[in-house]
Formats: C-alpha cells, structure tokens, sequence
C-alpha cells in the first residue's frame, strides 16, 4: 500500500458447500504496529533508538541472525549504545585470549548471531569479545551478540558515514567473522571510506554488541490507508 487504499481486495473461493452450508470470509490485514515508538517495540527507521536502548541500523525483509542460545532473530538490527558495558566512552578487548581458529562463521549480514555461538562454543571461556557480548544484559535484553563483518560496515554505512546516530567514533571495531589466517579476525575501520582488515585476535580493540528483533504488529480488519507492508490472511 502507498498511502491510498487498495484498489482491489483479495479474492477468496470456497468450496466443499453442502445443503444449506455457508461460508464467511474475513479480511485481517497484519502489519507493524506504528501506533507504538521504536523503543517501545513499534515501527522504526534506520536511526531510531530500539528498545534496547542502541540504534537501529538495519531493516531486512525477512527474519535474519536467529541462533540458538544466542539470538531469536528478527528484522531489525539495533546497536549496542555508547556506553553498554558500564562506564562512559568505548571499551576496548581482545577477541580471544588464543589465537585457535573457529571454522564456519560468515561475513554475511544476518550470520553474526551463529558467528558468536560458534566462537563461544569453540573457544568457551578464552572467547572475549563474543562472549562479553552473548553475556550482556542491557535495558532489560540479554540477546546480543558480536556482528559480522558486513553488519559492523552496514553500521559504519548507515549511522557513522552520514553521522545520523550512534555515538559510533574512528577506531577498529571488532567482528565476529575469522579472518584469512587461523591468528586474525575481522575488524573495520571507521575512517575515511571504511576498511576490512584481518586482525591478531589477541590485540585490543573495540566492539559493539548488536542484537535482533522483530517489531510488535497490529492486525486489522480494515482496508488500510498507511504505507507499509501487510500480510493478509
């Protein structure tokens, strides 16, 4: 819909009447709930504050980063909010206390949730900045995770180049991706143009945590006149 109601409604057939056998059909229409903020669980764009208290930075079609023990998944990608590990300012950590390499992880936008359940179980207590971030408790959510590669640049994309929100600063943040040697992990630098560079899992650098989510919907009966997508059932 865009913005107009629909010029044709959905069509239905049943079949199967006997006797004096009726049908009746009922259109519901379900969308997401823009009745609600962002941070209360509503609609959100690209820069609003979710309602884990970070920002929003990634809207997909479909459910994306579901893990298990991680992460449900959802829609939305939100960033961890300056600040989420206790005290003012960026943290700083290793990626892990070795240097043992974690096979299948992907650099993949929607992989950062499997990407942190597969170092947490590979290196368990030697993971750092995976399992500092499985283990985070922040606003009242406790599904965080470390992004992929992809996701930490669509970070740098849509909140740090456009200077939209965040609180995202120029530094190195750590992935959850392996790099192209059994010691290094990706980190991207947020600089002039933006920079995958494979990294020495052992060295300090930042990381923030990002979970997903799906927004709360809103079903209704009524043809509806808003711009979004509705599923009808």
């Amino acid at each position: 819909y865009n913005k107009s109601a629909a010029t044709s409604l959905p069509g239905f057939t049943i079949t199967g009447l006997v006797s004096s056998d009726t049908g009746t059909v009922t259109r519901k229409y379900t969308g997401v709930d823009w009745t609600k903020s962002c941070a209360s669980g509503g609609g959100c764009e690209v820069g609003d504050t979710g309602p884990g208290g970070g920002t929003i930075f990634y809207i997909s079609p479909t459910v994306i980063d579901s893990a298990t023990g991680i992460s449900s998944g959802g829609t939305y990608l939100e960033v961890a909010p300056l600040g989420w590990w206790g005290s003012a300012g960026e943290t700083t950590s290793a990626w892990a206390k070795v240097q043992t390499s974690v096979t299948g992880t992907s650099a993949a936008i929607g992989s950062g949730a499997e990407n942190t359940r597969l170092i947490t179980t590979a290196l368990t207590t030697n993971a750092v900045a995976a399992k500092t971030a499985a283990d985070l408790v922040l606003n009242g959510k406790s599904d965080w995770f470390l992004p992929s590669t992809q996701e930490v640049k669509e970070m740098y994309d849509a909140l740090y180049a456009p200077v939209l929100a965040g609180n995202l600063t120029q530094r190195n943040y750590w992935s959850s991706t392996q790099g192209s040697a059994t010691a290094q992990a990706d980190t991207y630098w947020f600089g002039s143009g933006g920079l995958v560079s494979p990294t020495d899992k052992l060295n300090s650098f930042t990381a923030r945590p990002i979970r997903a989510y799906s927004p709360d919907t809103i079903t209704t009966t009524t043809v509806p006149t808003n711009a979004d997508s509705y599923t009808v059932t």
